[in-house]
């Protein structure tokens, strides 16, 4: 997905910042087991492809870097990430 951020603070090892992030995700999925009696045999599995645009809006995000090169992120928004969402950053 590609992503844009506007910083709203800079600073050496904290940030607030929100973004926009817009993509393209497809794939598919197979049940590989099923719960129901009598469970299904090895040519029944079903499958679903997905596929389609996808996006992130970011309302407000911070970041802290704990190093010079790792952080943590944390931020609020809504699309594919969700309303909360947080992660490990890491930088070249």
């Amino acid at each position: 997905m590609a992503n844009i951020e506007y910083h709203w603070h800079n600073g050496e090892s904290v940030t607030w910042y929100s973004g926009l992030g817009v993509g393209h995700v497809g794939g598919n999925v197979s049940l590989v087991y099923d719960l129901q009696d009598p469970p299904y045999s090895t040519g029944d599995v079903p499958s679903v492809s997905f596929g389609g645009f996808t996006y992130q809006l970011t309302a407000i995000g911070y970041k802290v870097y704990l190093t010079k090169h790792i952080g943590l992120h944390l931020a609020a928004g809504y699309g594919v990430k969700g309303i909360l969402y947080g992660g490990v950053d890491f930088k070249l």
